[in-house]
């Protein structure tokens, strides 16, 4: 992940290590937690983890590919939230990119260029 800013007058940016384990799925699904894909973790003989499943129960309106979907609230409220954070976009600013469609050719752009 790249953090940036601007520092007087001057576009700035920095590597940021983020050692985590998140996958939100469809904004109706997550799963966080502390396993890594290998034996180490898996096989229950040396590391202790832990891992949440958490299935959105309460749904909401959504959008994917400019096509309206029904979507777990709090599942895409954090994707959102999280999206917003990793990209630089500011939570208050209404001329921001809209991180509603993931799926969208101006997400994507944007995206990108990040």
């Amino acid at each position: 992940m790249r953090g940036h800013d601007v520092l007087m007058g001057l576009l700035v940016t920095e590597i940021i290590y983020v050692h985590s384990k998140l996958m939100i799925i469809d904004d109706r699904m997550a799963i966080c937690g502390s396993a890594n894909i290998n034996d180490r973790s898996l096989l229950g003989q040396r590391d202790s983890e832990f891992c949440v499943v958490i299935n959105d129960r309460e749904e909401e309106d959504g959008v994917f590919n400019r096509q309206k979907v029904r979507v777990g609230k709090f599942c895409g409220s954090w994707r959102r939230r999280l999206f917003k954070m990793m990209l630089g976009i500011q939570f208050d600013n209404p001329n921001n990119i809209n991180v509603n469609d993931p799926v969208s050719d101006e997400f994507y752009d944007y995206f990108r260029e990040v």
